[in-house]
């Protein structure tokens, strides 16, 4: 469902995504975890509630943004890749369901 029009005209997004590109070099990169404040500072401004953080592979990476308001993750620390043809197969496993 896309998001409703702002009141200028111009259609307001109803999320954020942070790129994994950002999230992988937040470690060594003070930019990179300035990019991803940011973002998640862009997104209280916007009142959106929801911002995905893509590509989180550590520990320390998913602290740094749920400590700074990220609410959603995708990335090897909570799941490997899955091959789209096996996902239906996955998917009680991954809810926790029979």
């Amino acid at each position: 469902m896309p998001a409703p029009p702002h009141s200028s005209g111009t259609t307001m997004p109803s999320a954020l995504k942070i790129d994994r590109v950002f999230v992988k070099d937040m470690a060594e990169a003070e930019e990179a975890r300035k990019i991803c404040s940011t973002i998640l500072s862009l997104a209280r401004n916007l009142a959106l509630s929801v911002v995905v953080a893509e590509g989180v592979e550590t520990e320390a990476q998913y602290r740094f943004l749920a400590a700074l308001g990220c609410n959603r993750f995708q990335g090897g620390l909570f799941s490997p890749a899955v091959p789209a043809n096996q996902l239906g197969t996955q998917l009680p496993s991954l809810t926790g369901e029979p």
